[in-house]
């Protein structure tokens, strides 16, 4: 796979599944404590947790090391977009907003 896609080239395209692809290739010369996250995959992580829930998003990050940020990583980048999420409460304009 790292043959076929040269992560280092300035003009590929920028579409989703190439910023995931090319995200998880630099990790993955990277140590477990120094992984980096493009700002588009920090979006979908966040999106991801909120829709399929804790134990689905920790399915997925365990068993794609790289591929996801932790918890405690991603429970950073919504207090930095301001996005705090309470149960029963209902704010979807304010949500699209911080996460689009």
């Amino acid at each position: 796979m790292c043959d076929l896609m040269d992560i280092n080239k300035e003009n590929q395209s920028k579409s989703f599944p190439h910023i995931f692809v090319s995200n998880l290739l630099k990790n993955m010369k990277r140590s477990n404590n120094n992984y980096q996250f493009d700002p588009i995959v920090n979006k979908f992580a966040s999106v991801f947790n909120i829709l399929a829930g804790h134990n689905a998003y920790e399915l997925i990050r365990l068993n794609l090391p790289g591929f996801l940020p932790s918890t405690t990583r991603l429970k950073t980048y919504n207090q930095n977009i301001n996005l705090q999420l309470s149960e029963c409460e209902f704010r979807f304009d304010s949500i699209l907003s911080k996460i689009i």
